[in-house]
């Protein structure tokens, strides 16, 4: 039976564990994953080094960690966005629209934003790739179940055209209304 004071231990512990990744995360965008030391994160994190080690083994734990947070948010956010009113394309386009605004405002203003991109492919290449699997079989389920037949070529296609608006985009409020556009065109 867990007591009070153990569960309080373990919020502690929780809310530890997520300052100190949010720190590496800061200092990442700040200065490159090269740049920054596991003395700095302790450091920004305002913990010792060995407590930051006891949490994660180097920073390329710390860094998969941080991705695998942000993930967690960015599904659970698109699946809102996919359960919500609307037509297949409104609810394909929301989803994707929040996922690339996710990403934009992470990066923004980072000089370091390629260099991240580089590292998140080389450190956690597998939870990428399964999140945009999931994130194109959802799609292509609510494109079957509102009776397109090839629902995973323009599934592909809306997330293609997706990912180049938000390559391109200057700002985050140019993303949504371009996904939008280009998913109606897409379904029409």
């Amino acid at each position: 039976m867990k007591t009070a004071s153990s569960y309080s231990n373990k919020q502690k512990s929780i809310r530890m564990r997520e300052r100190m990744m949010d720190a590496g995360i800061y200092l990442f965008l700040q200065h490159g994953f090269r740049g920054v030391s596991m003395a700095a994160i302790a450091e920004k994190a305002e913990v010792a080094k060995p407590t930051l080690y006891k949490y994660f083994a180097d920073k390329e734990v710390l860094f998969q960690a941080g991705v695998v947070r942000f993930l967690v948010e960015a599904k659970a956010r698109c699946e809102k966005e996919f359960a919500g009113p609307g037509s297949a394309g409104d609810k394909i386009a929301g989803a994707l629209a929040v996922k690339h605004k996710m990403f934009f405002k992470l990066v923004a203003g980072s000089s370091f934003a390629e260099e991240l991109y580089s590292e998140t492919a080389r450190i956690s290449a597998k939870d990428f790739t399964d999140f945009e699997v999931w994130l194109e079989t959802q799609i292509s389920e609510i494109l079957s179940q509102s009776g397109e037949t090839r629902s995973v070529i323009y599934a592909q296609l809306i997330l293609a055209c997706a990912l180049g608006i938000s390559k391109k985009a200057q700002r985050v409020e140019e993303i949504g209304p371009a996904i939008r556009l280009v998913t109606q065109k897409i379904l029409a």
